[in-house]
């Protein structure tokens, strides 16, 4: 049985048409056939059939558009496209579109973000569908967090005093003043691990000994 979902989607969704064709009055085409040459008006050219989901659809096409009469824009154009959160809403707005325009095609889209914030778009056709993309993005962020929280302790590990330096030094320096102290502690040649000039050397030490860590 299907999943159902009454909470809103994670992501939304967008709507793109095939089928339509902005004509231009003064423009003539080109048409050779048989050796023989004909210029044809741009309103008796159809629209071009690009294949759905290839690299020139996703890219040149029109979408539905946000605005009051539900014009289409370009759907990678300077204008926003209408955007839903709800599945059974989207479906229901295509369905009445369609029955007005009937020559066009109509498919939803469902736009999600990966962990970094980069827009994933993906032709979606049931709420399982959407449900499915929804399950990958929360384990890619699951998996990010724990990633995170693992470096965040072996971090703490490795510099503990580091939220101290970061709070009075900023997390730049304090990094910096961290892996300074480390080597400090180890008895370490700080030259072979942190390659500073003699005086910020100098100076890096004295706020180090400044609040008490060495």
């Amino acid at each position: 049985m299907a999943e159902q979902r009454d909470a809103p989607l994670v992501g939304h969704l967008v709507i793109y048409v095939d089928g339509y064709k902005m004509y231009h009055k003064n423009l003539w085409h080109g048409i050779s056939q048989d050796g023989k040459h004909y210029l044809v008006p741009d309103k008796a050219m159809p629209p071009e059939d690009v294949e759905r989901g290839s690299q020139e659809w996703w890219h040149n096409g029109w979408a539905v558009g946000d605005n009051a009469r539900g014009r289409l824009c370009l759907r990678f154009g300077n204008k926003p496209l209408l955007s839903f959160k709800d599945y059974d809403e989207a479906v229901t707005y295509i369905a009445a579109r369609q029955r007005k325009h009937k020559q066009q095609r109509h498919t939803l889209v469902y736009v999600s973000k990966t962990v970094g914030g980069r827009e994933i778009y993906d032709i979606v056709h049931f709420l399982d569908d959407i449900l499915a993309i929804d399950a990958e993005r929360q384990k890619e962020i699951d998996a990010q967090k724990a990633y995170e929280a693992e470096q965040r302790a072996r971090q703490a590990e490795q510099y503990p005093e580091l939220d101290k330096l970061r709070e009075k030094f900023g997390p730049s320096k304090a990094l910096s003043l961290a892996d300074l102290l480390r080597c400090v502690r180890a008895n370490t040649p700080d030259d072979t691990l942190v390659p500073l000039a003699k005086s910020t050397r100098y100076r890096m030490l004295r706020e180090l000994r400044e609040i008490g860590l060495i």
